[in-house]
């Protein structure tokens, strides 16, 4: 794939790489690359620290504007819903559904089940300094209203 090569923006992702103090650079990864991926995973073998862009303020808006249903906790830089299941087997297939995307997308939700009801909060630990929202966690909160 050439540098000039036009792509869509959803299947774009950037990661910023660290490798000490001195040195971090951005690579742009096609998701469906796999040898990019390779190149990222050596880079982390090698002491790299993989970190996912966190969303701007805009971005964040313009995201939590398509996502009427779910909360921005200002505190965490996350996105949290509540749902609300007929019966526990509903409320445990519903995790399921989402399990199977996010492991696929190795983005994980944090979560919490009682009966019927589960809590979703998302958030990525990798962005910026202190983790934060980032674009994988939008992507996992429209899958997550797919799986409804």
């Amino acid at each position: 794939m050439s540098g000039r090569e036009t792509i869509s923006a959803r299947r774009v992702r950037s990661i910023i790489l660290r490798s000490g103090a001195d040195r971090c650079f951005r690579l742009t990864v096609l998701r469906s690359s796999h040898r990019l991926k390779a190149r990222i995973e050596a880079k982390a073998k090698q002491g790299a620290i993989i970190m996912v862009a966190q969303l701007t303020d805009d971005q964040r808006k313009a995201a939590l504007g398509k996502l009427s249903d779910w909360k921005y906790d200002d505190e965490r830089d996350a996105i949290s819903r509540s749902f609300k299941f007929d019966d526990f087997t509903e409320a445990f297939a519903f995790m399921t559904r989402v399990a199977l995307h996010a492991e696929k997308a190795d983005h994980h939700p944090e979560w919490f089940n009682v009966y019927n009801k589960v809590d979703i909060t998302l958030t990525t630990h990798d962005a910026g300094e202190n983790g934060g929202l980032s674009q994988r966690d939008v992507d996992l909160a429209n899958v997550i209203e797919s799986c409804l």
